[in-house]
């Protein structure tokens, strides 16, 4: 059975990449429990950032540092040290670095991991849309692969923007049995997130509305956008929510029927 890690990668992963953190870093330290074979990692890259950033000069003068005593390593000043990770991180030269590290460390401490590093574009740190759309082609990306297998998120590495869809996944697709980690101590391995069974019903009491605020029935245009129906089904009470989509959304909106208020109901309408 193969058994997969879903994860981003961010700065402190970078950091033990450079060799200026004290740990392995928070995927390094989840597969060093040896409890994955598979790890697809997500690397969110920066299309304004200078690729070239990391020039030779720079590259010589940190491997000139990483090669020496640990007594010189100590006394690197710390913007000096912060230069090299701001130059690596969201670009493709750092995350060429990122995964040649962790293979190369994965290999030394005997751990058998097939690791796939997928660069993804995102508009800014918080691009939600990207991020959702990234962390659900890894999702299929796994799920294409026939073998028996289990699927674990990672929700510790990157923004919390990159942690709330990987739940939000987990527990909108509970057939797949997504289990979700997290690590808030970093010399101890990761501990399973237990998400409640109800996460995405709403459950923080309404105030009491005037009866103008229902409706019979609300009729929704379903396409790229899945959310904001979501949330639209939430805020405004009604009987009934009509989706009118196209085929290749048919999936859409049976997931968004699956996620609906309690007293009401979902209907599909697929138009040509």
């Amino acid at each position: 059975m193969k058994h997969y890690l879903l994860t981003w990668y961010g700065t402190t992963d970078m950091r033990a990449a450079l060799g200026l953190e004290p740990t392995d870093g928070p995927i390094l330290s989840a597969l060093k429990t040896r409890n994955y074979t598979d790890v697809v990692i997500l690397a969110y890259t920066n299309p304004d950032k200078a690729p070239d950033g990391f020039t030779d000069e720079i590259r010589t003068e940190w491997e000139h540092w990483r090669a020496a005593d640990l007594e010189t390593r100590l006394r690197v000043p710390r913007d000096r040290a912060q230069r090299w990770v701001d130059v690596l991180m969201n670009t493709d030269r750092g995350h060429e670095l990122f995964a040649c590290w962790l293979k190369t460390e994965l290999a030394k401490n005997g751990i058998a991991c097939n690791v796939q590093l997928i660069p993804w574009k995102l508009a800014h740190l918080n691009d939600a849309r990207s991020i959702c759309d990234a962390a659900v082609s890894a999702v299929n990306r796994v799920l294409a692969d026939r073998s028996e297998k289990t699927i674990t998120t990672y929700i510790s590495p990157g923004t919390p923007v990159m942690a709330y869809t990987w739940a939000l996944i987990a527990r909108a697709h509970p057939q797949h049995k997504i289990a979700v980690i997290a690590s808030s101590e970093p010399r101890l391995p990761p501990e399973t997130v237990d998400l409640p069974r109800d996460f995405l019903t709403p459950f923080v009491a309404e105030p009491e509305r005037a009866k103008t605020d229902e409706y019979d029935a609300i009729i929704h245009l379903l396409g790229r956008e899945r959310i904001p129906i979501y949330f639209g089904m939430l805020q405004f009470r009604a009987a009934l929510h009509i989706f009118i989509t196209t085929d290749g959304y048919r999936d859409a909106a049976e997931a968004l029927s699956r996620c609906r208020p309690p007293a009401c109901r979902c209907s599909t309408v697929i138009i040509p």
